[in-house]
């Protein structure tokens, strides 16, 4: 299945945000490929691809940097979408001070 992030507010997802690519979406996956230890990406590092991990608001303007660089290196298709969609959760954790973003693995 790979690791899904979905953006959460005190336990509930958020629901229909606007994609990049049109839309709406709810979660973002498909970057498994991506994920792995980098010390220049430090957040992305901490990714659990086989458990749970939380990102709280604050580390949401280093987390967008990190997902503006690895967008560089994304494969055209679904794992450049991912990255969008990614950044848009992101984006909406950094403005709800109540928000979480959830990636949740295997």
């Amino acid at each position: 299945m790979g690791v899904v992030a979905t953006l959460q507010s005190e336990g509930v997802p958020h629901r229909r945000l606007p994609d990049p690519s049109g839309g709406t979406v709810d979660a973002a996956g498909d970057f498994d490929r991506l994920l792995g230890e980098r010390d220049d990406l430090p957040l992305w590092s901490s990714i659990d691809a086989y458990g749970t991990t939380v990102m709280e608001p604050g580390d949401m303007p280093a987390h967008v940097q990190e997902v503006v660089r690895l967008r560089a290196s994304a494969r055209d298709g679904s794992e450049a979408r991912a990255l969008d969609r990614l950044r848009v959760l992101a984006t909406k954790c950094e403005e709800d001070p109540t928000a979480r973003l959830v990636f949740d693995g295997d």
